[in-house]
C-alpha cells in the first residue's frame, strides 16, 4: 500500500487546489487552502512599490517576499509559523519587523512564540525547533524582538473570486 502522490483540496464541493502534499503546504493557491492545511500566518501587504525581494506592509514597512512578477494592488502573504525567525532586540535585516512578545508555549519538541506587531491585526506566530526552542525559553511576555522570514517563505495569494450565481 502506498500513499497518495497527488491529493485535492475542496470547498463546498469545488476543486481548490491539485498537488503533492508538498505542493499544498508550501505553494497554497488560496488562504482557504493554506488555512486548510496547517498553521499560517497571514499578513496584508500593498504591491504597488514591490521590488527585488521585498512588499510592503500597509503602513508602508518593508517586508521580505518574492512577487513573481505581481506588482500591483494588494495581496496576502502566507508565512508558515516554522519560517518565522525572531530575535531579542532590534537585530535582523531591514525588513524585520518589531514586536513584543504576547505568550510563549512550551509544546515539547517546539516553543510557539507569539509576537504582537503595530501594523498587524493579529500576533505573528513563529514555531522554534531543536537549539532555537533553547533560545526560546529567553522569550518573556512584553519582551521586544524582531521577526523576519526569507522572501522565498512567503507566499503571496491570490484569491480567485468564485463567479456571481445568476
Amino acid at each position: 500500500m502506498s500513499m497518495a502522490t497527488r491529493i485535492a483540496v475542496m470547498d463546498e464541493g469545488r476543486i481548490e487546489q491539485i498537488g503533492t502534499p508538498s505542493e499544498i503546504y508550501y505553494a497554497p493557491n488560496s488562504r482557504f487552502v493554506a488555512d486548510f492545511i496547517g498553521e499560517s500566518n497571514f499578513v496584508d501587504v500593498d504591491l504597488s512599490r514591490a521590488a527585488d525581494g521585498v512588499v510592503h506592509l500597509t503602513d508602508g514597512r518593508p517586508v521580505a517576499c518574492t512577487t513573481n512578477g505581481r506588482l500591483s494592488g494588494r495581496g496576502t502573504l502566507m508565512i508558515r509559523p516554522e519560517a518565522i525567525h525572531i530575535a531579542a532586540g532590534s537585530e535582523g535585516p531591514h525588513t524585520a519587523l518589531a514586536g513584543t512578545v504576547v505568550q510563549t508555549s512550551f509544546l515539547g519538541s517546539q516553543t510557539r512564540v507569539a509576537v504582537g506587531c503595530d501594523s498587524i491585526p493579529l500576533p505573528i506566530t513563529a514555531s522554534l525547533f531543536g537549539r532555537e526552542r533553547l533560545a526560546a525559553r529567553d522569550f518573556v511576555p512584553d519582551m521586544e524582538v524582531s521577526l523576519w522570514w526569507d522572501p522565498d517563505d512567503a507566499v503571496l495569494l491570490t484569491e480567485i473570486q468564485p463567479e456571481e450565481e445568476e
